[in-house]
């Protein structure tokens, strides 16, 4: 599993690569946090001897804006 882009507080100024340290919402305090892209996960997980099985994205709604979202995603060996 991994935090989706635009989940709530994945805003403000990146320290790397989306990368940040969220600020505000329920990841605030924690430090740096990253996030990840649907194009990202094709970049990173599909490679010359994995595939990707399935990809899924779960979001949890504190209200209209606040949501935390996750990607969770199945690889294995090709």
């Amino acid at each position: 599993m991994t935090f989706a882009d635009g989940t709530w507080g994945m805003s403000g100024e990146e320290e790397d690569y989306h990368m940040l340290c969220p600020t505000e919402g329920p990841l605030q305090g924690f430090g740096l946090q990253r996030y990840t892209t649907k194009d990202d996960i094709f970049k990173l997980f599909e490679t010359g001897n994995t595939e990707i099985e399935f990809i899924h994205r779960e979001d949890y709604y504190y209200s209209e804006q606040e949501v935390i979202k996750q990607w969770i995603i199945s690889v294995k060996k090709a």
